[in-house]
């Protein structure tokens, strides 16, 4: 049976009898009521206070990420210049959303795959032919056929990928 103060989308504020059924009173919605049978129907309003607690951190880091971003940041991610619009015009769910897609974005960017021809110190130094993932070790063949371990750290992608090195080695058995 509800109870005065439970929450639905509504709030019951007063309960009232009738000869055949209970009524109740909709808080701030004037002198309108709603029957036990009407009540029965509505979903109750439940909130899960460390649900509530992790959306509320999300939007804090969410809110402090934004703030860190560039205006050409802003505006690939957003449409927008400047902070104060996104935190006018989006919803802290919808700027996550954003946020979480364009961070995946740059990191496919950023991944180095068997194929991608990668520079070092700015001078190409040719194309990835093998990665260790265990130990982050990738093996670059250069243009002259000789070739060399190194870390992904000492490596940058240059945008260019060769998808017949990637197939060959996958048809040779190796490669990642």
């Amino acid at each position: 049976m509800p109870k005065v103060g439970e929450r639905y989308i509504i709030e019951l504020s007063e309960e009232l009898k009738s000869a055949d059924d209970k009524y109740y009173m909709i808080k701030g919605i004037g002198n309108t009521m709603i029957s036990t049978y009407e009540v029965s129907r509505l979903k109750k309003y439940e909130r899960d206070d460390e649900a509530y607690q992790r959306g509320l951190d999300e939007a804090w880091k969410a809110a402090e990420k934004v703030l860190m971003l560039e205006s050409e940041e802003l505006k690939e991610i957003f449409d927008v210049i400047y902070e104060e619009e996104v935190f006018g015009n989006f919803t802290p769910a919808k700027a996550i959303e954003k946020l979480r897609a364009y961070e995946e974005q740059k990191k496919a960017e950023d991944e180095i795959k068997v194929g991608d021809e990668v520079e070092r110190n700015g001078i190409t130094e040719g194309v990835i032919t093998r990665i260790r993932t265990d130990d982050d070790w990738f093996q670059v063949m250069q243009s002259n056929g000789s070739s060399y371990g190194t870390q992904k750290s000492n490596l940058k992608k240059t945008g260019r990928h060769f998808p017949q090195v990637a197939e060959l080695l996958a048809a040779l058995g190796e490669g990642e």
